[in-house]
């Protein structure tokens, strides 16, 4: 952190100036959707908007980090932030991720009661097996295929090329299959 002479911490002040006050303002109103969608990817219920609360608090206690951030930089930056205060959160309440209720209850081949709990079980071994990933294999996953952002919005958020999206998530999906197999967790192959 950058400190001129005579000025102090935006954390470590009573408090913010006009500007910086501004511009938190517009960055929550720009931010919003971004950081709603990256806790509602983890988190239901009334606690995505204390998550977001929190999330611009943290921010404006660290504003100092961001002020010089391109648009790109600060929507990776938000997103990020966001999505790390919900599993924070998640790890303090000892939950984990949650099973989509479509992904639980879809029709696959059998839709019997005994079928759709092999399927539940199965989901929450993926799960199990996504929390053993590296952070970036597994947000990189979770926004393909769980929040179905598009390629140019992930790539954004990494600070990668559009065009590699596709060969990272491929790579992310060899690990995670290895790391079922190794666990002997039962996978699909069209994961």
């Amino acid at each position: 952190m950058k400190k001129t002479k005579g000025s102090t911490p935006a954390s470590s002040r009573d408090a913010l100036t006009s500007e910086e006050v501004q511009r938190i303002a517009q960055l929550y109103r720009t931010y919003y959707g971004t950081m709603k969608r990256a806790v509602s990817a983890l988190v239901t219920g009334p606690d995505v908007e204390d998550l977001i609360q929190e999330t611009v608090l943290c921010m404006m206690r660290s504003i100092d980090h961001w002020r010089g951030l391109s648009e790109t930089q600060l929507y990776a930056y938000t997103y990020h932030a966001a999505r790390n205060h919900a599993i924070d959160y998640l790890r303090a309440q000892k939950k984990t991720l949650p099973i989509p209720s479509e992904a639980a209850d879809e029709t696959v081949w059998d839709n019997s009661p005994d079928a759709r709990l092999i399927r539940k079980e199965n989901i929450e071994a993926l799960y199990r097996t996504l929390d053993r990933l590296s952070d970036r294999d597994r947000s990189l996953l979770l926004m393909k295929y769980q929040d179905h952002m598009p390629d140019w919005e992930i790539a954004a958020l990494l600070g990668v090329k559009p065009e590699s999206v596709s060969s990272l998530v491929s790579r992310a999906r060899k690990r995670v299959l290895k790391l079922a197999e190794k666990e002997g967790t039962p996978h699909d192959e069209s994961i």
